[in-house]
């Protein structure tokens, strides 16, 4: 299910269906963990709640692969999952994990947490090595 026919948070029990059913037909290895957010209507153009993958930086969206251990792999998607709430806090969004097939992200800007990037610095040209793809600075701006 697409993340944008829903307008609630997935559930632990919508996750343990999805993963039963991975499982069985031995797709696993399809699937991602990615961290969904509830916006409130107050952080809308439209005043009404939004439900979106969140992303770091700007549009991007980290995603986890489950491979074949999901509980292993939840457990990054839970410190994923921990980051995005701490970024947060007192902002009255609410974050959720929710899992997604390698064919829902065709066309979306997304990236593997944890896969190391080569990024130039926008104020002294330096290339470093980051986890966040297209970061723009690289330390140099106190």
């Amino acid at each position: 299910m697409s993340i944008l026919e829903r307008t609630y948070l997935t559930t632990n029990a919508e996750l343990k269906k999805l993963l039963a059913h991975a499982t069985r037909t031995h797709t696993l290895h399809t699937l991602y963990w990615f961290v969904e957010v509830k916006l409130p209507g107050s952080k809308t153009r439209s005043g009404k709640p939004v439900l979106q993958a969140a992303s770091w930086p700007k549009t991007w969206v980290p995603v986890i692969p489950v491979g074949d251990d999901p509980e292993i792999s939840r457990c990054w998607a839970e410190l994923l999952k921990a980051l995005f709430e701490a970024g947060n806090r007192g902002t009255g969004c609410e974050h959720a994990l929710a899992l997604t097939d390698k064919g829902r992200l065709d066309g979306l800007e997304w990236y593997e947490w944890g896969d190391v990037w080569d990024c130039v610095c926008g104020e002294c040209g330096a290339v470093f090595a980051s986890s966040v793809p297209q970061e723009a600075w690289c330390g140099c701006v106190p």
